[in-house]
């Protein structure tokens, strides 16, 4: 017997502490066995009769009683019939994230169809590829994500908008009813043979997963359950909670970062946490050693190895009522086997046990001529159950390789993990690895071999072979060894972004190696055990090596090395090159924010991963000589430049992103203001800002004709700068002004009579939507702004007077301020900008403007489609509708529809005035 097995504990020790499992304060409702055999909403909407004002989905964008939830899940599963008419057939979710997202999930089982999830982050061929191979029909999209959808659907798919419900429709229950052997999901993963493979789900299958997580970890309709994943991946774990009443509250890694996760735990009161191991881990590593959270009763980590650190971390942080669970499961099977932990369980070996198997499954280990092999002995895991996925869709041929019918056991059937293991003698299940190649990454299963076939057709690429090796902190990453097509191989970053265009961002190897030839056992193949390790030596860049030059730099270098475990970074290398991902991206911002107390968007790193670039975004508040008016975003390319003018705060990092998305061959260039320094004051006068900054723009080009744009407020300056372009007789082909209404033109300002109520049937939709966007602190942080900017409007309104417009000034900035985190510095050239924009008055402009109107409008504003601008624009006014919010349409992925549109304005420009 292994040291391991000796270890682990017997199944009453295991009992015991399930026993022990349980809400304090909350009553448990057993799932029965016989509830299995019905359809997901039957139980659902049980679950809503016996809680209806109940919580049931929480988001940062807004939240969703079970009523509400089940109400608006029937008005849209009655707009899925009439588009899609009765009938089992996918049905694309082309959402982002969101209570909207559940909604959809719950309405398409309603309707009696199954859903296809599609992330609108993934790369294009690859959403395409979904869409053809499932040969779904409907997609169900959002007003953000509706463009890309139609751009990939091709015209051949329908299209619902989930953002225009259909009023007349009944929010009632549809009375509908589906078999428990029905499809409920189609998920797709990825495939050895260089293609995605999609799996089926029943709703019987999802129920028996719901039973089990149900009994096993007492789920109760007092519990609040995360899952730190996107919720386009939630699956059965959406329904695990949703089905005993209880509350999910998805978190977004990715966007709110795990520094923010503890205290987010807290204020949520969470009482279930799932993630796999890896964020876990990282998580829990940055927290200070008193750090605990009183609610919480229940972890549990699936999709990785688990091992004996993970478990001290747990201890370190977890409350005495707190328990550990390990999982381990399958897509095609579900949960398998579960393993409970106190704070007391021993576990001496590296990693924990898989545990024991759920009810209603049944574990088998083969070796290779599939005869079954005794306790303490390696072999195949092979799962027996009724439970099974459906198999593979339009993938017969998987089908009978992976799944084997039982006729002896009528409908049970055995399913082969290619998992291998070995089991103590009482039953306690221990991995020992994979079979074949296919992996987890960050919880995403990854098929290596569909790694190697994108990587196979890299026209630099001769052999290449893929394989999974643990790093120092057990965590598993993918290293690609090639053999390149010529003498000299190709560089890091050609061979990343040649993935990124083809593959999602795990899937993308953190470590390239060239060889000038693979290592051969003697039956030919690949000896893959006799691979170099790939070293700690910096990788081969297109980016030549330059040594830190400061400090600052010198700092940053040592956190870039800790983190990827090199021995050398130069202040220009890309930090995703060198084997940076999204997990070690957030850890790498908690490290900065520990070092120098300054904390820096996220954002900043994908702009430029570049340590050059984080020491210019940490100097720029202590710089001591004035900063430079023109910031190249892009000084690439051959086309005539577009230039940005700064927004209110006088920043510029908000175009980052579109000049990334607009092209190399289109140069980008942005003006910030004068003042962010702290050295030089701060314009006072739109004009004199726009004679100023024409000269700053002729060091760069010198002649006509120009493209100018802005958001906001930098609209503004670019269209009093292509006033006086005209008049000094150069040409201006492009004025881009992005959402930015006309000054003075009493536009963004309700007006409280028959022009109100003349647009509130118009104005209402959009206000709603805003407002689901809009967190409990966000709301309480804009009603007050409402409510002191009427006061102050009301001051000025009953003593007009300088005085009292300079106050009501000043109160609006820092109301503003305080809203969006303003520094100091940036409070100051907002205040003088805000008083240069409330002087300027706009003359007609002899050429032709471009409006890009963010679809979604700021709650209680004027929604005029012309923001002001069609009187003053003699040469015609363009109007173009850009997915997202005034700030959100410059972020991802709606800055790719802007760029898009603003390239085709650009690229289509007349050589003289106007465009």
């Amino acid at each position: 017997m292994s040291n391991l097995s000796r270890s682990i504990a017997d199944l009453p020790q295991q009992q015991a502490i399930r026993a022990k499992c349980f809400h304090p304060t909350g009553t448990f409702i057993e799932f029965k066995k016989e509830e299995i055999e019905q359809s997901i909403p039957e139980r659902f909407e049980k679950i809503v009769r016996q809680f209806p004002d109940r919580l049931a989905v929480k988001t940062k964008n807004g939240s969703l009683t079970y009523d509400e939830l089940n109400k608006a899940a029937n008005q849209l599963a009655r707009a899925i019939l009439a588009r899609g008419g009765q009938g089992q057939e996918p049905v694309g979710l082309f959402l982002k994230d969101g209570v909207r997202l559940i909604a959809a999930h719950v309405a398409v089982l309603k309707a009696g169809k199954f859903s296809l999830g599609l992330d609108p982050v993934a790369p294009g061929t690859r959403t395409a590829h979904l869409l053809d191979d499932s040969q779904a029909a409907l997609i169900i999209a959002e007003n953000e994500t509706e463009p890309m959808a139609r751009q990939w659907a091709k015209g051949r798919k329908q299209l619902i908008s989930i953002d225009e419900p259909d009023s007349v429709l009944s929010q009632e229950n549809l009375g509908l009813s589906a078999s428990p052997d029905a499809y409920c999901y189609l998920r797709y993963t990825s495939g050895s043979t260089g293609s995605a493979k999609g799996g089926l789900k029943t709703h019987r299958h999802v129920l028996h997963a719901v039973m089990n997580a149900t009994n096993y970890f007492h789920i109760c309709a007092d519990d609040r359950s995360m899952l730190l994943n996107r919720a386009s991946s939630l699956g059965k774990y959406a329904f695990e909670v949703l089905l005993n009443g209880a509350a999910l509250c998805p978190f977004y890694v990715k966007e709110e970062g795990l520094a923010q996760l503890a205290a987010w735990l807290i204020q949520e009161q969470i009482t279930i946490y799932y993630s796999f191991p890896t964020a876990f881990r990282h998580f829990l590593s940055a927290l200070s050693d008193r750090k605990s959270f009183p609610k919480l009763r229940l972890i549990r980590l699936e999709g990785e190895p688990v091992y004996r650190s993970d478990v001290e971390l747990y201890r370190k942080h977890s409350s005495s009522h707190c328990f550990l669970v390990n999982s381990f499961s399958s897509t095609e099977t579900g949960p398998i086997c579960l393993y409970f932990l106190d704070r007391h369980t021993g576990v001496t070996g590296t990693r924990v046990p898989a545990g024991y198997p759920v009810d209603g499954m049944k574990i088998l280990l083969l070796d290779e001529l599939r005869n079954e092999v005794g306790c303490n002995q390696p072999g195949e895991i092979v799962v027996q159950s009724h439970f099974l996925s459906s198999g593979y869709w339009q993938r017969p041929d998987l089908m009978q390789a992976k799944f084997l019918p039982q006729p002896e056991q009528g409908k049970e059937q055995v399913y082969f993990t290619d998992d291998l293991g070995q089991r103590s003698e009482d039953g306690c299940l221990e991995l020992l690895g994979r079979k074949d190649f296919q992996i987890k990454i960050r919880s995403f299963r990854v098929d290596i071999g569909e790694v190697e076939a994108v990587l196979a057709v890299h026209p630099e690429v001769k052999e290449v072979t893929v394989v999974a090796r643990n790093d120092q902190s057990n965590n598993t990453r993918l290293i690609a060894y090639l053999v390149p097509r010529r003498h000299s191989s190709p560089t890091i970053s050609s061979l990343r972004g040649f993935l990124k265009e083809k593959l999602p961002d795990y899937m993308i190897p953190s470590a390239f190696v060239t060889l000038d030839r693979f290592p051969l056992i003697a039956t030919g193949k690949v000896d893959r055990h006799a691979l170099p390790e790939p070293g700690n030596k910096r990788p081969d860049l297109d980016t030549p090596f330059v040594a830190p030059r400061n400090r600052t730099e010198k700092v940053l270098a040592g956190i870039w090395m800790k983190l990827l475990g090199l021995k050398q970074v130069g202040i220009h290398d890309n930090f995703f090159d060198l084997g940076g991902h999204s997990l070690l991206a957030v850890r790498l911002f908690e490290q900065i924010e520990k070092e120098f107390s300054q904390r820096l968007p996220l954002s900043s790193l994908f702009q430029d991963a570049t340590i050059e670039h984080l020491t210019g975004l940490m100097s720029q508040i202590n710089r001591s000589t004035p900063w430079p008016a023109v910031v190249p975003l892009q000084p690439q390319g051959a086309k005539r430049p577009f230039f940005c003018m700064h927004e209110l705060s006088g920043d510029v990092l908000c175009y980052m992103k579109l000049a990334r998305h607009l092209g190399q061959d289109r140069p980008v260039y942005a003006l910030q203001a004068r003042g962010l320094d702290g050295i030089e004051e701060p314009f006072t006068d739109i004009g004199t800002m726009a004679t100023y900054y024409i000269e700053k723009i002729r060091t760069v080009q010198p002649k006509g004709p120009y493209a100018l744009g802005g958001l906001s407020f930098g609209g503004i300056v670019a269209f009093e700068m292509a006033q006086q372009f005209r008049v000094a007789g150069e040409a201006v082909n492009v004025v881009a002004l992005l959402d930015c209404a006309a000054a003075n033109s009493g536009y963004g300002n309700v007006t409280w009579g028959w022009s109100f109520l003349r647009n509130f049937v118009a104005d209402l939709p959009s206000w709603l939507i805003g407002s689901l966007q809009l967190t409990r602190a966000q709301w309480l942080d804009l009603i007050r702004l409402k409510q002191r900017r009427a006061k102050a409007r009301l001051a000025v309104h009953f003593r007009a007077t300088p005085e009292a417009t300079e106050i009501y000034s000043a109160k609006l900035i820092e109301e503003i301020g305080d809203l969006f985190h303003f520094s100091e510095q940036h409070r100051k050239v907002a205040r003088t900008q805000y008083r240069a924009l409330r002087e300027y008055t706009p003359r007609v402009y002899a050429g032709r403007l471009t409006l890009f109107r963010a679809r979604m409008q700021p709650f209680f504003s004027s929604h005029a489609p012309d923001k002001g601008w069609r009187k003053l624009a003699a040469g015609g006014l363009d109007i173009k509708i850009v997915p997202g919010n005034h700030l959100g349409m410059l972020q991802e992925p709606h800055v790719q529809v802007l760029a898009k549109q603003l390239r085709a304005c650009l690229d289509q420009a007349p050589t003289g005035v106007g465009c």
